[in-house]
């Protein structure tokens, strides 16, 4: 009889990796199954911000060094975003502290972590459907580096597999009760992305900064990405929703290149690396659980809707993921109605976040490009306004709404838009946050409520 493993995890990357030392740190025995040779897990193509939140939380949760700039996993840090609209001379410039890091560098790190801490990891293994039995997911089929086809067992399957989903995709609509098994094009965002440095060691103008631009060229939410690497490289890429077809005669390699060639000539650096990939661009599905098995990272749509940063909340989702597991280990519960408890924590950060922010990502996609910029010549949208309605979650004051008014004439069409979704991201806040059912039988009756306020079909 082949051996049942306490929890398989599918995909070695932040989620998966974080996942597996928390659990595995309270004695369990943990697998991580991945498609990729070794040394190559953890590498991804992306725009490579990391929210410093995300780290500290893992260094004072799970004890996990923070990255570190010494030893390169760490390219540059971050210390402002910047949102831009039409061009650089009409943006917005916040303080957020972040790293840039080198994904595969700092991927491999939390690998050995890993290790360190006694999961084990096998490599060059491709998942060829997920094995149920009694409304139980109970492991996956697989083929090895030697072309072999293998079964692992286990009591607890968790998909970190990232957009994909190897194991959410082939799960029975009988089991899912909200769990997506593919994301909708509206909401899927693909993306292309260059790491250039500059010739001659010149120094670039955007140290320790990121910007967002929404450009007249890419329909939004979709945008060009300027990202700090360093003294003299950049993370240069762009996003295009899949839903919208691109202009005749024109790729996103093209429409890339008429973008960031407005601002930097290709004879004036080398590209290190290139490459793109999808993104989900929507909150994260409904419940991340099934009996016997759970969702972390992208596989569940846990990526910004607004940025499409998904790296920190990958990283979260494992940590959170880990703990669930480990109470249903030590009960011996591998039911969705035990494991329902990362769905709770899940929908309290970052769920609800990413919730309001699609609500942003919408009203940016129903404004266009000269309307957010007008917002943004106006100063209608400031920093003060972004912090209260986001990250404070109070509201706007008197003398706030006077100025803003002000600010709007003669575009008040565009005031009342604004004021409708800052209602409305602080209610699905509070849907998220207070109402999220208790258990699976009241999730309909939620999503009900919650479709209302976000006008999706979800």
């Amino acid at each position: 009889m082949s051996k049942v493993h306490d929890v398989l995890i599918i995909g070695g990357g932040p989620a998966g990796v974080i996942a597996g030392i928390g659990i595995a740190k309270e004695g369990y025995d943990v697998v991580i199954i991945d498609k990729k040779e070794r040394g190559n897990i953890g590498k991804k193509n992306c725009g490579d911000a990391l929210d410093t939140k995300h780290t500290n939380i893992l260094f004072e949760e799970l004890g996990i060094e923070l990255p570190n700039l010494n030893n390169g996993e760490v390219r540059s840090e971050v210390s402002k975003i910047t949102i831009a609209s039409k061009s650089l001379d009409t943006k917005l410039t916040a303080s957020a502290p972040a790293y840039q890091v080198d994904r595969l560098k700092y991927g491999q790190t939390l690998l050995e972590t890993a290790e360190k801490n006694g999961v084990k990891i096998w490599d060059q293994c491709t998942v060829r459907g997920i094995i149920i039995e009694n409304n139980y997911i109970k492991g996956v089929n697989y083929f090895n580096q030697d072309g072999e086809r293998k079964t692992i067992l286990a009591k607890i399957t968790i998909d970190a597999s990232g957009f994909i989903g190897v194991m959410r995709k082939d799960i029975p609509k009988s089991m899912s009760n909200g769990v997506n098994l593919s994301f909708p094009k509206k909401w899927t965002v693909g993306s292309y992305r260059e790491i250039v440095q500059f010739k001659d060691g010149k120094n670039h103008k955007f140290q320790n900064e990121i910007v967002l631009l929404y450009h007249k060229k890419i329909k939004p939410p979709g945008y060009a990405w300027i990202f700090t690497e360093g003294k003299d490289k950049l993370n240069l890429g762009i996003t295009w929703v899949k839903d919208i077809k691109y202009p005749e005669g024109k790729s996103m390699k093209k429409i890339y290149s008429e973008i960031l060639g407005e601002y930097f000539n290709p004879e004036d650096y080398i590209i290190l690396d290139k490459g793109g990939g999808n993104i989900p661009g929507m909150p994260n599905f409904d419940t991340l659980v099934v009996n016997g098995g759970m969702i972390v990272g992208d596989a569940g749509g846990l990526a910004d809707p607004t940025t499409f940063e998904g790296h920190g909340p990958a990283l979260e989702s494992g940590r959170l993921a880990a703990i669930v597991a480990v109470d249903a280990l030590k009960e011996e519960d591998y039911s969705s109605e035990k494991l329902w408890k990362y769905n709770k924590l899940i929908m309290n950060y970052p769920g609800s976040m990413h919730a309001q922010s699609f609500l942003v990502a919408k009203f940016i996609r129903e404004m266009g490009v000269e309307n957010f910029s007008y917002l943004l010549g106006k100063n209608i949208v400031t920093e003060d306004f972004m912090n209260k309605v986001f990250r404070e979650k109070q509201k706007i004051s008197f003398i706030m709404a006077l100025s803003i008014i002000g600010k709007s004439f003669p575009k008040w069409n565009i005031l009342l838009r604004l004021l409708k979704i800052y209602f409305r991201v602080q209610k699905i806040g509070k849907i998220y946050i207070e109402d999220y059912p208790e258990n699976p039988l009241l999730l309909n009756d939620w999503r009900l409520k919650r479709n209302k306020v976000i006008g999706e079909n979800f």
